[in-house]
């Protein structure tokens, strides 16, 4: 077995348990930072967009903004923009597929809230 497999393997196991505890896993957030970082990539774009609309409470119509378009073209000339409806679908998507874990986490959220 080569090390990487090893450092996979333990990788999975820390976020499963931090699953199970109902916390948030910082190794998700080192991973997501550490493939963004490899480059652009035009599904992680969209990923990003749609994630920064729902946490930032934007309507999805924000991405068709003139200054924010203007502003993608300035940081990587030639981008094309993912219109309001494309992100409108992935978070349709996203909620769909992952609905029972997302009430999970937030009836988790509320019992320590409590």
């Amino acid at each position: 077995m080569k090390a990487h497999h090893g450092t996979t393997s333990l990788l999975h196991s820390a976020e499963r348990c931090d699953a199970r505890r109902g916390v948030e896993s910082d190794l998700i957030s080192h991973r997501i930072r550490q493939e963004a970082s490899s480059g652009y990539n035009p599904y992680m774009y969209r990923a990003l967009l749609t994630l920064r609309c729902s946490v930032s409470k934007l309507p999805f119509d924000f991405v068709a903004n003139k200054f924010f378009i203007m502003e993608a073209q300035m940081l990587r000339p030639g981008i094309v923009v993912p219109s309001p409806q494309a992100l409108e679908q992935d978070m349709l998507y996203l909620y769909q597929r992952y609905r029972t874990e997302i009430t999970q986490y937030f009836h988790v959220r509320a019992a320590y809230i409590s």
